[in-house]
C-alpha cells in the first residue's frame, strides 16, 4: 500500500517506519518539514507537504491532535484515513465521558472519506519490540469503521505490525475503543504499572452444568 503518515510524532514515525520494513511505500508529512525530511531519509521512504501526501496517497494515518483535516488541504476524497487518536492527558487523570468520538468527529469533518478508528490501544513502545515478538505473544488490536474494503485494509496493516486485529463493527463504536484506550493510559501512566498490552480473547468451552438466563450478560 501507498500509506501517508501524517504528524511524526511518536505513533506516526513508529507505525511509519514498522510499515516501511514490511514494504508499504511510506510517506511522512509534518508541520516541522525536516522531521518529516529526517525520517523518510532514515526509513528510506517519502517525504512531501500535507497537501502533496495526501493528494498521493490512498491510506492515510491521522496522529494530529487539535488540527482540523480541512485545514492542511482540501483533497481527502475517496481516502481510507485510519484516526489513531487520544485526547491529551487531562490534569490528574481525570476523563471526563464526551458525547463523541474522536473518530466521528474526524468523520464529520471530512465525509467524503472512509475513517477506520485504529491502533489507539497500545502504547508506542509495545510495537518497538517487532512484529516477530508481538505475533509470538498473541497480542490483539481492535478497530471499527462502516466501510468492509476500508476495514480491510486496515486489517491487514495491523498483521504486518505483528498484531491480532479484531473488527468491533461500526464507526459509532469508536468511543468504546477510546474510553478503553483512556484505561489503560490511566493504569500505565498515572499508577505507575508495569507495561501491559490488549488482553487476549480466547475461545473456551462452555460449562457443561451452567446455562446462561436470557438477557444477561
Amino acid at each position: 500500500m501507498k500509506i501517508g503518515i501524517l504528524g511524526c510524532g511518536n505513533m506516526g514515525a513508529t507505525l511509519g517506519k514498522f510499515w516501511a520494513e514490511a514494504g508499504h511505500e511510506v510517506w511522512f508529512a509534518s508541520g516541522l518539514p525536516e522531521k518529516a525530511a529526517a525520517l523518510a531519509l532514515e526509513n528510506q521512504c517519502g517525504h512531501g507537504t500535507y497537501p502533496e501526501v495526501v493528494e498521493q496517497c490512498p491510506v492515510l494515518l491521522y496522529s494530529l491532535r487539535g488540527v482540523e483535516p480541512q485545514q492542511l488541504c482540501s483533497g481527502w476524497s475517496g481516502k481510507t484515513v485510519i484516526d489513531c487518536n487520544q485526547p491529551d492527558l487531562p490534569l490528574g487523570f481525570e476523563f471526563k465521558p464526551r458525547e463523541t468520538s474522536l473518530a466521528q468527529q474526524l468523520a464529520e469533518a471530512i465525509p467524503l472519506c472512509q475513517v477506520v478508528k485504529a491502533f489507539c490501544l497500545h502504547p508506542v513502545e509495545l510495537f518497538h519490540h517487532g512484529a516477530d515478538t508481538l505475533r509470538s505473544w498473541g497480542v490483539q488490536t481492535f478497530f471499527c469503521g462502516d466501510s468492509p474494503d476500508d476495514k480491510d485494509k486496515v486489517r491487514l496493516l495491523a498483521q504486518d505490525l505483528g498484531l491480532l486485529p479484531f473488527d468491533c463493527g461500526p464507526l459509532s463504536r469508536a468511543y468504546l475503543l477510546e474510553a478503553q484506550a483512556d484505561f489503560w493510559r490511566l493504569f500505565q501512566l498515572h499508577q505507575g504499572q508495569q507495561l501491559v498490552s490488549q488482553f487476549q480473547l480466547v475461545g473456551y468451552p462452555e460449562p457443561v452444568h451452567f446455562t446462561r438466563k436470557p438477557g444477561r450478560y
